[in-house]
């Protein structure tokens, strides 16, 4: 616990206000949904007494800890903050890390009180990973110690069919189908055919799949976590692509329809080896199955060169993503090639914007 006295918001208050940073319990859900409630009314997921049970009472963690902090003043509570804990693989050696999520404090506390809420995130992490803050939070990372690479995070998009106008735009959609077709004919001839199953629960199989990539910086995924943050999602309604070689597991994707039910977002993808023509037969598989379903396009926000790499083989466009992306290592050894961003391999579903 961190406690310490800060002078009143207010000029006609002398007295030193006290406030305390705790870690919470179950026994805490209603005091911080109502805290939600009463200052953040706008933020529906907040509010929702499942999406807080899934998120910090049902999240697998290594300690078995309430993944959350209060900031309180009185016995009531003014700010709040969680995170979802991970374990990352650096420089080949498993440390921790934390993605900061849900952090709102009430007007009169901002400033140090939230810094000291924030530091209750990071005590112990090796890495913290962020994104999707607002302006105001955006200061108090920065402040704290993150830095920015947003400019490294990208938008993939692509088309499930043409959606042009005139001959100049059918001829460019003309030629990414026949490139994809030759890479896809290409890789049918230099590799064992590719299977696909399509299913809304993962398979026991894929298991391995899920517990690392040849990416050289990862955050570790495991069949629970998998499990916890996809298929238990109160917010999701997801798909597995499984993608199959000679019989043996090679790949997943973890899909979802988008709230306006016209974009199917790719929320995780898992590979088995450095082979990128795959992977991007992977993303083409990704596309099929959304025209199928009746979507117009697929999209996610990724960072990372061998994603690129691949998004670029499937005839991805790419632009600037507006979601924002920071990293800190708090460990001196391994902070050069933690902050080396083009090493990672994150989407969408390593944060909290799904």
């Amino acid at each position: 616990m961190v406690s310490l006295s800060e002078a009143g918001a207010a000029a006609t208050s002398a007295a030193p206000r006290r406030y305390t940073v705790r870690r919470a319990t179950p026994a805490d859900r209603e005091r911080v949904l109502a805290f939600y409630e009463r200052h953040f009314p706008q933020h529906k997921r907040l509010t929702s007494g499942r999406y807080w049970e899934w998120q910090f009472l049902d999240q697998p963690t290594d300690d078995g800890e309430v993944p959350f902090f209060l900031l309180e003043d009185g016995g009531e509570v003014h700010g709040g903050i969680g995170y979802i804990a991970r374990r990352a693989v650096i420089d080949g050696q498993v440390v921790r890390a934390r993605v900061p999520i849900c952090f709102f404090v009430s007007e009169a506390y901002r400033g140090l009180p939230s810094l000291m809420l924030l530091r209750a995130v990071m005590a112990d992490a090796d890495v913290l990973l962020a994104s999707s803050f607002s302006e105001e939070a955006y200061r108090l990372v920065t402040k704290a110690g993150f830095r920015d690479f947003g400019g490294s995070l990208r938008h993939y998009w692509c088309a499930t069919h043409f959606q042009g106008q005139g001959m100049a735009d059918a001829l460019r959609y003309g030629v990414k189908a026949l490139l994809r077709l030759a890479r896809q004919v290409r890789t049918a001839i230099t590799s064992p055919p590719l299977t696909y199953r399509v299913e809304r629960a993962l398979r026991p199989e894929m298991s391995s799949a899920c517990e690392g990539h040849p990416a050289d910086q990862q955050l570790v995924k495991n069949q629970a976590w998998v499990c916890w943050r996809y298929s238990k999602s109160p917010l999701l309604d997801v798909q597995y692509v499984h993608q199959y070689s000679a019989g043996e597991p090679v790949g997943l994707a973890v899909v979802s329809r988008s709230t306006d039910g016209h974009t199917c977002e790719v929320l995780d993808l898992w590979w088995r080896d450095e082979n990128t023509l795959r992977l991007a037969a992977l993303l083409d598989e990704v596309r099929r199955v959304a025209r199928r379903s009746g979507c117009d396009a697929v999209a996610t926000h990724a960072v990372g060169g061998r994603l690129d790499r691949a998004f670029g083989k499937s005839r991805f466009s790419a632009t600037a993503s507006p979601l924002g992306f920071l990293l800190m290592s708090r460990r001196k050894d391994i902070a050069d090639s933690a902050l080396q961003v083009g090493n990672w391999s994150l989407l969408v579903g390593d944060t909290d914007a799904a």
